[in-house]
């Protein structure tokens, strides 16, 4: 037996397992650790001496298949619900298969990023990856504050470089050839809007006419709409600060809400009178189904300020699923065919469109409602150059020859 130092613990052999022994006493109780020769044993007591002199809970038994699901639980209401979904599935289908099996205090950056670099090869992406990252290291965060690890292993982890995602700007002639695809559609509106304001899905869902003031040509966006499972609607604030924010309409896009507004008026009055049953009645239902027919179908359509700007015509609340769905559709067609175009690239196409006509790039941040104009910056960086070599031009020091 190799003795050391009082309360450093000791190394030696154990026949039975065939291995090498470190032990050491840390709060009431002998942690060991075995290995395969007495150098690697007499390694591991000094690993052990460096982590309790450290303060870090080398007693601690926990696993990370019951820690994370023990923290997403108790970090669920701090959290908003989509991001809520998000997370438990990155902890279900990622980071518990992977990291499951070891001990919180067992957990080293090598360990995580020899898993990182497995991930690649089997082909996940490194947005993918860092995801994954970004969630584990706030879960550990967690950890240590409680005082069960010393330290995050993730900040000195290496993930793979993010190549950033792909922004796709749509052209003038593209984005006629879906206005017009969607002019038939009962989501032509809610297009339209996207491109004359860039707002997001959920934001342009979740309008009400009480956020529009057609006076002065502006829309105030103050939330979102998330629709979780079994369809529950959850109405939730931006994310950020500067995601309430306003917006200045032109005067096209406050001549287009006007309308929306005085056919959504007509429609609620043409509902509500004899007119719906007679049309019904027209159309060979009988006086029974026509007035029951009226009653589920028209009898609560109404237009107050209260009421969704963007509605199917029978009053239903169009939701964030159901406009993506029906994009991908519109952008399929042979008058079309753009079928990589996403609703969300409308968004960078407002944009886009504002750079390209050298608009201030702090007011395209305060637009989009992004945190920061840094983060304008960095998305639409391949468009800025242009709007560089265009200011320049016909620049002169003086009007001086050269």
């Amino acid at each position: 037996m190799s003795k050391r130092a009082n309360g450093e613990g000791t190394v030696f052999f154990r026949k039975d397992k065939n291995s090498w022994v470190a032990k050491v006493f840390v709060e009431g109780k002998y942690v060991v650790r075995y290995a395969k020769t007495q150098a690697l044993a007499l390694d591991k007591l000094a690993e052990l001496n460096r982590e309790k002199s450290q303060g870090i809970n080398i007693t601690s038994t926990m696993k990370l298949n019951e820690f994370l699901p023990q923290w997403l639980e108790v970090h669920k209401n701090t959290i908003r619900v989509k991001t809520y979904v998000g997370y438990e599935q990155i902890i279900r289908n990622h980071l518990i298969p992977r990291f499951g099996k070891y001990k919180l205090n067992r957990l080293t950056p090598e360990i995580i990023t020899n898993t990182w670099n497995k991930m690649i090869k089997e082909g996940y992406t490194p947005s993918t990856i860092s995801h994954c990252q970004a969630r584990l290291s706030i879960a550990l965060n967690v950890a240590v504050r409680r005082g069960y690890i010393g330290g995050n292993p993730c900040l000195y982890a290496t993930k793979p470089k993010s190549l950033g995602k792909e922004i796709n700007i749509i052209d003038d002639k593209d984005v006629t050839k879906i206005l017009d695809a969607a002019k038939p559609t009962e989501y032509y509106e809610i297009i339209f809007m996207a491109l004359q304001t860039g707002m997001r899905r959920g934001e342009l869902c979740a309008l009400q006419w009480r956020d529009i003031n057609l006076l002065y040509a502006d829309i105030y966006v103050n939330r979102t709409i998330y629709v979780s499972k079994g369809g529950v609607k959850n109405y939730q604030p931006p994310k950020t600060k500067s995601g309430k924010r306003e917006i200045a309409l032109v005067p096209e896009a406050v001549n287009f809400l006007k309308s929306m507004k005085k056919a959504q008026r007509y429609r609620e009055a043409f509902y509500h009178s004899e007119a719906v049953m007679e049309q019904m009645l027209a159309e060979g239902h009988s006086e029974v189904e026509a007035h029951a027919l009226s009653e589920v179908a028209f009898k609560e359509y109404e237009v107050d300020e209260n009421s969704h700007v963007f509605q199917y015509l029978n009053g239903r609340q169009i939701l964030p699923d159901a406009v993506t769905g029906y994009f991908k559709k519109i952008v399929k067609k042979p008058s079309v065919e753009l079928p990589k175009a996403k609703f969300h690239d409308l968004r960078h196409t407002h944009a886009g469109i504002l750079l390209k006509m050298n608009i201030n790039p702090k007011v395209v941040q305060e637009r989009l409602g992004h945190s920061s104009i840094q983060v304008t910056m960095d998305i639409y960086s391949h468009i800025t150059p242009n709007m560089q070599r265009d200011a320049i031009k016909g620049f002169s020091l003086f009007n001086q020859p050269v």
